[in-house]
């Protein structure tokens, strides 16, 4: 195989690679942001379900008069992550003197405020952005001791004021998302794998047909080799019986 055919299949190799590397990526980047637009969502179509007047008495402590409202709130979100069953959990926080508290989870147990309330983990004390700038956002994954999870987060506003006074969280266990990446991607996988064995193919039939003619190529100069041999062993077989007649 001469040297310009292989340099030609190696360029051809490197575009098929990096032209599918390209499409690899911008369809591994659209999936992610496609996939925080749906959980960002799904939790701002929940959040706009909850009463803010009861989140903000709750957040000031007076979780005493509203026990009906809180046990309500709680069966809402059990009910909605029940809905859903790539939910971990669903949750609303709050800032209490400088920490972030749960409110409210839809985690079984806790029959009051008082119970119910704990402190936020450290791994997610960085994202009071929806409380401090009412941003929603969807984090990158966080590990607790529980597991890793990556969570969509939506401010919750008092109207009247439009100060933020919650935030609404829904935990997804990033297992569920990478197996839905994955998913995702199968089509991806499925164009450029053949692609590249059809090259592949491509290479090997044209190397073993270039083999083959050369193989050809090299019979038929041996054959005329052979034969031009013969006929120079006949002439000098002819020239010496003539001689000897002679």
């Amino acid at each position: 195989m001469s040297s310009r055919y292989k340099m030609l299949f190696v360029i051809g190799v490197l575009v098929v690679l990096l032209s599918g590397m390209v499409y690899v990526y911008l369809t591994w980047n659209y999936f992610w942001k496609q996939a925080d637009r749906r959980a960002l969502a799904l939790a701002q179509s929940e959040a706009e379900l909850i009463p803010y007047h009861v989140v903000i008495q709750l957040q000031t402590g007076h979780f005493d008069q509203l026990e009906a409202e809180f046990e309500q709130l709680k069966a809402n979100l059990t009910s909605f992550k029940d809905r859903y069953d790539f939910i971990q959990r669903a949750y609303l926080y709050t800032l209490s003197e400088g920490h972030l508290m749960v409110l409210v989870d839809s985690q079984p147990g806790g029959q009051s405020y008082v119970n119910s309330t704990q402190a936020i983990t450290d791994a997610i004390l960085a994202n009071k952005t929806p409380l401090s700038e009412g941003i929603s956002l969807v984090t990158e994954p966080v590990s607790d001791e529980t597991g890793t999870w990556i969570k969509a987060l939506v401010p919750i506003r008092d109207y009247q004021t439009n100060r933020v006074v919650a935030v609404f969280g829904i935990d997804y266990p990033v297992e569920f998302w990478y197996t839905e990446a994955k998913k995702f991607m199968l089509p991806t996988a499925v164009v450029i794998i053949p692609i590249v064995l059809m090259l592949i193919v491509f290479y090997l039939l044209n190397k073993k047909n270039r083999d083959l003619q050369l193989l050809s190529e090299q019979l038929q100069s041996n054959q005329e080799q052979l034969l031009a041999d013969i006929e120079n062993r006949l002439q000098i077989e002819k020239a010496l019986f003539e001689s000897e007649r002679n």
